[in-house]
């Protein structure tokens, strides 16, 4: 479209982009974010940077973008509130998925070379460290075309190339750019800030492909054919034995526990109060082993954890909303899959979440069949991150004395939390069904840039540690949640 401005070349360039958005909004937005800095460069480095011609086809475009993902963007408030809380990071915490290998890389994470491990909580996006062979040859594009006949093209990779690093540390710092009024819609189209550094590496492939072409054209064929091996060679991944055998260790280290405090087959029911005394809903917690077919698509799994919640009939009159949430969980409770499938009225809202701790990373999405092929969200986990339902069943196995302080990571639809459990003392807890004596745990979830959410949680002192009450206060008041059934 730069070179010929034909409007038929701007449709294409529109419906492109449109469609991208529908298919994804996270990568239709990256797109958007990439012909940003793509149309300013290109007009400037043809000399079209006064062509009324070039912007008016240049705006064109983006109309016709946004007029087909419209409808999709409007909904973003409701349809991704998890990658709005996911993205505040820190300025610098994108930045260090450049420096980082996935653990099973065969050239780096094998060998040591270059750091594998997850980012620390908080942090997030793959890593993405490009390889040598990349930049070398990005550096050999920028530095023989800058001043060629391909200039134009090499300023478009350097400005992908800074444009992706300013994004990725722009949308690290939501405070800021909530001042420059922008902030969360950079936020809420993208999600995590390192998910930028995908337009950097976009930058880095056209300097390489310009690098490649002189390689290729002063040297020999085959000098192009060994740098493409060699860049394949670069990004093998194979499963790595030490981090296979690291979660094992770590289970059998816990795996007693969960034995004494609950067991296949424990159902309990609790009753779902709002602001004192008004039922708001029921949420039934089972246990128990995986189905055969589960446990042939996942091995590691010991545990099957689910979670019923369903409003009261008042409720559903104005907000109608069932869900189920299942959890497969090794004998150590580190998630290996996490479904949900929660109907809100009319509107189904599937989810899935696979916990890839060899590759230190949580693949997240709508649909089963994409997360599976590792086409969803992406970010990172740390080992020891927990989702919702196994951090609860880690704190019935985990004894704490009275006074003790206990920390969870947990890892919640690609939202990286921490949950801190303080074991304040035992008092007796009043249910309908009599008296019980429990442990009080004081509970605060960090969940930045949310503020942090506090909760009471009463366990039973018996061994099975079993949640009698739970108090919580949101945004929409205080909630009660009280067991009125178990089996054990």
């Amino acid at each position: 479209m730069a070179a010929r401005r034909r409007w038929v070349d701007a449709a294409a360039l529109g419906v492109a982009g449109g469609l991208q958005a529908l298919v994804s909004m996270a990568a239709g937005s990256l797109t958007a974010a990439a012909l940003v800095c793509a149309a300013p460069t290109l007009a400037w480095a043809t000399g079209q940077w006064r062509s009324g011609r070039y912007w008016t086809r240049v705006s064109a475009a983006a109309l016709l973008s946004v007029l087909l993902a419209g409808p999709v963007a409007g909904g973003l408030g409701v349809e991704r509130p998890a990658t709005v809380a996911f993205a505040a990071t820190g300025i610098a915490a994108p930045l260090a998925g450049f420096a980082r290998v996935p653990a099973a890389n065969l050239v780096y994470g094998h060998t040591g070379l270059m750091p594998h491990t997850a980012s620390p909580a908080g942090e997030s996006g793959d890593p993405m460290f490009p390889g040598l062979v990349l930049l070398g040859l990005a550096a050999c594009g920028a530095w023989v075309a800058w001043r060629s006949d391909a200039a134009p093209a090499a300023r478009l990779g350097a400005a992908l190339v800074l444009g992706g690093v300013g994004l990725s540390m722009l949308a690290g710092a939501p405070d800021a750019v909530d001042r420059l009024g922008a902030g969360h819609v950079l936020l809420r189209l993208a999600g995590p800030p390192a998910r930028f550094g995908v337009i950097a590496v976009l930058g880095l492939i056209v300097l390489a492909a310009l690098g490649m072409r002189h390689l290729v054209r002063t040297t020999r064929p085959a000098v192009g054919a060994v740098l493409i091996a060699l860049l394949c060679v670069e990004y093998v991944n194979v499963p790595t034995a030490g981090a296979s055998a690291a979660a094992p260790a770590a289970d059998r280290g816990q795996s007693a526990a969960p034995e004494r405090a609950f067991r296949a087959g424990e159902v309990a029911t609790y009753a779902v109060r709002w602001m004192g005394d008004l039922p708001a809903g029921e949420i039934v917690l089972r246990v128990d082993e995986p189905a055969p077919d589960e446990r042939t698509r996942w091995p590691d799994a010991a545990w099957r954890f689910e979670a019923s919640v369903s409003t009261a009939e008042w409720v559903s009159a104005f907000y109608e909303a069932r869900g189920r949430f299942t959890t497969l969980a090794t004998s150590g409770l580190l998630p290996v899959f996490h479904t949900r499938d929660l109907q809100e009225g009319s509107r189904r809202r599937p989810h899935v979440d696979v916990f890839d701790r060899a590759a230190g990373r949580v693949v997240s999405g709508p649909a089963e069949a994409a997360v599976l092929a590792g086409e969803g969200d992406v970010g990172a986990l740390v080992p020891s991150a927990r989702d919702a339902l196994t951090a609860l069943y880690q704190l019935r196995a985990q004894p704490l004395g009275d006074g003790s302080v206990t920390e969870l990571a947990v890892n919640d639809a690609g939202q990286p939390m921490s949950v801190h459990a303080h074991a304040e003392g035992r008092e007796v807890v009043a249910l309908a069904s009599g008296e019980v004596p429990a442990q009080r745990i004081q509970l605060r979830v960090e969940r930045p840039p949310d503020a942090p959410l506090e909760a009471t949680l009463w366990l039973t002192q018996d061994a099975r540690r079993s949640p009698v009450r739970v108090d919580v206060v949101t945004g929409f008041g205080r909630f009660r949640v009280e067991r009125v059934d178990y089996r054990p």
